[in-house]
């Protein structure tokens, strides 16, 4: 069995492992699992600009995510002084 849900590849992205397999089918992950990957990769771009706290997180899955291999690219939308604005997908 795995130990974390996600293993990072040599360019950045990641593979799922079984982990992060949800109950509805085999091939799909749980809605937890990227979504906090993709809360990772925020905090991180975050961090770059001193922004320390993410006070809110909007997650859309409009498709289901398959288990295999993912990247995740975020997008500077905007930031100040005390907060700013990130896109991921």
């Amino acid at each position: 069995m795995p130990t974390s849900a996600y293993e990072l590849l040599d360019d950045g992205a990641f593979r799922a492992t079984a982990l992060t397999r949800g109950p509805w089918h085999p091939e799909h992950q749980h809605a937890g699992p990227p979504t906090a990957l993709v809360c990772h990769a925020i905090e991180r771009r975050a961090l770059e600009s001193g922004l320390t706290h993410v006070s809110r997180l909007t997650s859309n899955l409009l498709r289901p995510v398959p288990v295999g291999e993912l990247a995740v690219e975020v997008a500077t939308d905007y930031v100040g002084r005390n907060s700013g604005h990130f896109s991921a997908r």
